[in-house]
This record gives structure tokens, sequence and C-alpha cells, in this order.
């Protein structure tokens, strides 16, 4: 595993005049900053345009979600997520976190990498995958309200064993990545007993293709709903420094169109 722990922050935007402003520090500012510490080893950030919007299904809490942004972080880990820590309490005493003025959290979570894969016919490791250009990713992110029970596990499976094979075959889908809510790990409990916080689940199928038209292929995630509520399934597209104009176009999607 190149990375022991990852994270994952879902973002919205409430002023819809002030994309750009927010694009150009978290591209041009955060981002960078935090590339350049030893224990980050990789990291992007995609939009949820419009016309990603149009084709998503999204709970509630996740119903405005305009950005994702990731990290990955090395071992030793602990060490690793301190500096990232000290550096986001460093910016901000520096008056350089913009974003406490212009965005929302709506999710955030420290995960663990659990599955890498690639699809058939490309020549590339798991790891690698995560460096590669993409045009954007299909993202699936659930909750699992006891994530481990016996009923879990089974589900666990179907995600592993059927519907990521099923999806790594298609036209344009490069790989993917699965991951885990840092919780699961806190405790090593039966499966009768200790069962940790409800936990979060997220699968990340990097495409070089269209996402909009990818993720029109995709089957939906069914709720499972005694196991696992699915809070968000849909594209997102890779963000290219300064064409942030997607909330100002009238189709959604960008110059790149």
């Amino acid at each position: 595993m190149f990375a022991e722990r990852a994270f994952f922050s879902f973002t919205s935007i409430p002023d819809p005049t002030q994309h750009r402003a927010y694009n150009a520090w978290h591209q041009l500012d955060h981002r960078p900053e935090n590339l350049a510490l030893p224990g980050v080893v990789g990291g992007e950030r995609w939009v949820h345009a419009p016309a990603c919007a149009a084709v998503s299904v999204a709970a509630p809490e996740l119903a405005d979600l305009h950005y994702v942004n990731m990290y990955w972080f090395a071992d030793p880990v602990a060490r690793s997520v301190a500096a990232w820590e000290e550096l986001a309490e460093r910016s901000f005493q520096w008056g350089r976190r913009d974003d406490v003025h212009l965005a929302r959290r709506l999710l955030m979570d420290h995960v663990r990498p659990l599955h890498g894969a690639v699809a058939p016919g490309v020549r590339l490791s798991p790891a690698a995958l995560a460096f590669r250009p993409n045009r954007g990713i299909v993202l699936a992110v659930s909750r699992f309200a006891e994530p481990r029970t016996a009923a879990a596990e089974r589900r666990y499976r179907w995600w592993q064993d059927e519907y990521l094979p099923a999806h790594l075959g298609r036209d344009g889908v490069v790989g993917c990545w699965t991951f885990a809510g840092e919780s699961n790990f806190a405790v090593h409990a039966d499966l009768a007993a200790g069962l940790p916080a409800p936990s979060t689940r997220i699968a990340v199928f990097y495409v070089e293709d269209d996402p909009i038209e990818i993720a029109a292929g995709f089957a939906p995630v069914d709720d499972a709903p005694d196991v696992e509520t699915v809070l968000f399934q849909g594209p997102l597209l890779a963000i290219v420094p300064w064409q942030w104009e997607w909330f100002d176009s009238a189709a959604g999607r960008g110059p790149a169109e």
C-alpha cells in the first residue's frame, strides 16, 4: 500500500458568485502547500458541476455538493496527519484560510484505503492509478449504521465480488479505489459485540472519457435499508487551473466543451 490513510472533504459554496475565489485559493494556495508536506503523497480535487448534478443521486446532506477534495497520507501516519493539521492551523494564523468565509463542509472523513484495482488491459499498478491523469471520477458514498455485523460483511462481499468488477469493465473506466471509515479500525471487536460507530464507505472510479456519460451507464447502488444507506452516487469532473466557469456556464460543464 503506497498510502496508509486518506482524507475526503465534501464541500459546498453557498454564495454562487464565490466559486472562482474558492478555486483560486484552493488550487493556487491551499493544495500546493499541502502537497509540499513530506507525509502527503498525493491529492486531487474534483467538481460536481451542474451537468454532473443532473445525473447524480444524493441524500439531503450531500444535495448541495460542489467539490470533493482528497489527500493520501504515508507512514508514519500519525506524524503525517499531525503535520498536515498543523499546517491548517498555521495557515489560519497567517490569515490564509479563505475557505472559512467561502465554503461549507458537508462531510469530512479520515478513511483507510481498502482495495485498488485497474481495469482489464490497463498496464498500470493500482498505486500508480492515483497519479494518472483523469477526466474525472464516478463516486459512490454510503454509510453503514452497524459496519461490523454479518449483514454488513455480506454487503462488503457484494461490493468486492459483483459491483466493482462489473464497472471496472466499462469503457472509459481506468480503475478504482475503495475506502472505509477510520472508525472501523478503532477497535478489534467480535462481530457480535463492540460495534464501532456508523462508518462511511467510499468508492472512486477513475475515468478517462466523459464522466457524465460514463456515470449514466452505472447501475445504481440501491439502499440496503437495514445495512447501507447511499449518500451519493454520480460523476465529478477534473479541475483544470484557471478554468473555473462551470457555474457561470448555462451548460454547467466549463470551457472544455
